[in-house]
């Protein structure tokens, strides 16, 4: 009889795993985008740095704008340049379009579904209705955008103009005043810069969509946020306080509801929701799930552009002086730019698509999923397999852009003076699949409020002060590390 102690049983044991998981990797990985190597269990030993955008940007120098690495058993495809992303969310926006099921972006919406969930029909009608609204805004067919984002501009100067000229740091009235602005555009209500439960549902907003943004390990390893690491328990309690907040905000919303009087996004939402006929049930959850896209796009996006854009200015007077003579002549100083200006204003919408496109707030813009097994740029891309556009790979391209490191309007801008390259100017990755409404109406805040914003006030920084920095902090989200400046009143 053979006696095989524990130490050759489990080095046969060994062997065995090893030769199964080289052959499940052979077969999975075969025809699959290049990537460096993947180990059992683990993955591949990728590290996205501080920066997590260049470490992808130069593994697609490596491997091809198509490549890919491991997180556990999860195949992350990575699409670096315009053509290739066109390729997935234009021509075969079918397969790439859906958003994985991740336990943080549901817990950072306070327990909603938000970008966590695969678009079903009832998604795409939401999406539809959602982005209708936004767009009678704009038209002033139901309320006047306009008129919402300008009242709550002139708060933001009073407290502005109240700073005598001090220096100050912008981060905070910013962030205040642009989920004001939301808050007036969603809800019909505004709230006071020190009001304490406002403060507090953007703080802790800001905390749980931060820690979603980072690609936790708890996405992929499911174990790990039972574990007392990674920030889990935390989120999930500020998240309940994020839910208590907006559920309640909507609840009184709707007991004032007149289908006469639409006053903002929730009553038009329910007034077209009373009118649908196809079928689709639109429940609170869809209605929470639209809300808090909005937020986030607006909240955190629109208020980190514009953070980056009065830095930039600061920074680049000359640049500053344009903006403001294209500003005086066209507007004047009587009245506020406006949505219809933005046509007559293409100097200073190019300077407000320049900073976008030097400092993208979400570099690698949001994470998609295949729903079927599909081929991209002629590699086999399995269903599951999770889709990291990196758009700085277009932004900062040399075969699009003269000079891509450098701050310049100019770029944007043909021999008459008119905008151009819009085709490629990806602020928002999935606008092609399918256009957020969070998204058009950040576009619309940062042009509003860059616009009122250099109209009213001169930037500089503070006497004696260095030139301010422009490194971004590290991290996904691109945000500038925090900066005092000084306005000056111009009128």
């Amino acid at each position: 009889m053979i006696d095989l102690n524990a130490t050759t049983i489990l080095a046969v044991l060994f062997i065995v795993l090893v030769d199964a998981w080289a052959v499940w990797y052979y077969f999975r990985r075969r025809g699959t985008p290049p990537g460096p190597v993947a180990f059992p269990v683990i993955g591949s030993l990728v590290s996205l740095g501080d920066m997590p955008h260049e470490t992808l940007g130069a593994m697609g120098r490596t491997y091809g704008n198509v490549c890919s690495f491991w997180i556990g058993t999860r195949l992350v495809v990575v699409l670096n340049g315009y053509e290739t992303m066109r390729e997935a969310f234009l021509d075969k926006s079918a397969c790439f379009s859906h958003r994985p099921s991740y336990f943080l972006p549901r817990l950072a919406s306070g327990g909603i579904s938000g970008d966590s969930t695969p678009r079903p029909s009832h998604w795409r009608a939401q999406q539809r209705l959602s982005s209708y609204i936004v767009r009678s805004f704009t038209l002033g067919q139901t309320v006047s955008l306009d008129r919402k984002i300008t009242d709550e501009i002139q708060g933001l100067f009073d407290h502005v103009t109240s700073m005598q000229s001090a220096p100050f740091d912008p981060e905070r009235l910013l962030l205040k005043s642009v989920a004001n602005t939301i808050c007036s555009v969603i809800f019909d209500v505004t709230f006071p810069y020190d009001h304490q439960e406002f403060c507090g549902f953007l703080e802790l907003f800001k905390r749980n969509t931060d820690a979603a943004s980072k690609i936790p390990l708890g996405n992929y390893f499911p174990f790990l946020r039972h574990l007392p690491v990674g920030g889990h328990k935390e989120c999930f309690e500020n998240s309940e306080v994020v839910q208590v907040f907006m559920k309640k905000t909507v609840t009184e919303h709707r007991e004032k509801f007149d289908p006469e009087k639409l006053r903002d996004f929730t009553d038009v939402y329910l007034s077209k929701v009373r009118d649908a006929n196809d079928g689709i049930k639109f429940t609170d959850d869809l209605l929470m799930e639209a809300i808090r896209d909005i937020f986030v796009a607006g909240t955190s996006t629109a208020a980190a552009a514009l953070q980056w854009a009065i830095l930039y200015m600061t920074a680049y007077p000359e640049v500053q002086d344009k903006v403001q003579e294209e500003i005086d002549r066209v507007v004047g100083k009587d009245r506020l730019p406006s949505l219809i200006d933005r046509s007559n204003l293409p100097y200073t919408e190019a300077a407000m698509m320049e900073v976008s496109r030097l400092r993208l707030t979400g570099p690698l813009s949001l994470t998609h999923v295949t729903q079927q097994d599909t081929e991209l740029a002629g590699f086999n891309i399995p269903k599951g397999t999770v889709i990291i556009p990196n758009v700085c790979s277009v932004s900062m391209n040399p075969e699009v852009w003269k000079n891509p490191l450098e701050f310049d309007p100019a770029g944007f801008l043909d021999s008459d003076g008119r905008l151009m390259k819009e085709g490629v100017f990806l602020p928002f990755s999935s606008g092609w699949c399918a256009s957020n409404p969070g998204e058009q109406l950040a576009r619309m805040l940062m042009f509003l409020y860059f616009s009122c914003l250099m109209q009213q006030f001169r930037f500089k920084k503070p006497e004696g002060a260095p030139p301010p920095s422009l490194r971004p902090k590290a991290g996904l989200n691109l945000v500038p590390y925090p900066y005092e400046i000084v306005a000056i009143p111009r009128y």
